[in-house]
């Protein structure tokens, strides 16, 4: 059984599982978070700038999965990683924020990540 955020507890037994919006967190992370979808140059170029960026708060790459998450039109794939970054970083503040207004035990919540952003493990 998993836990889903911000419904249940986290808990060390089990996965934990969060609702994230890639643009919302690539903004948080002050990352460009518009235009990075499509097929232009101009797209490409965000993708890769997004790409440089996730690089330097730690996320590391092989070139080859770095060229098609460039490549990659739809966004999908940086998508992926934006979100399993977010996740990181949400969940390395232990806990995550349980300070949510009502309605997210209603609704769910869009998790986003706060400052410090370091992928490196938190003590």
């Amino acid at each position: 059984m998993v836990a889903v955020a911000p419904f249940h507890p986290r808990a060390a037994d089990r996965p934990y599982l969060m609702e994230v919006c890639p643009a919302v967190s690539l903004r948080a992370l002050a990352l460009p978070h518009r235009g990075y979808k499509g097929r232009t140059a101009y797209a490409q170029a965000t993708r890769e700038q997004i790409l440089r960026g996730l690089q330097g708060l730690g996320v590391t790459l092989s070139p080859a999965l770095s060229a098609t998450v460039i490549a990659q039109p739809g966004g999908d794939a940086l998508d992926s990683i934006v979100a399993a970054v977010t996740a990181w970083l949400v969940t390395m503040r232990n806990p995550p924020p349980s300070n949510l207004p009502a309605e997210a035990s209603r609704e769910g919540w869009i998790y986003v990540p706060e400052p410090p952003f370091s992928l490196a493990r938190r003590r």
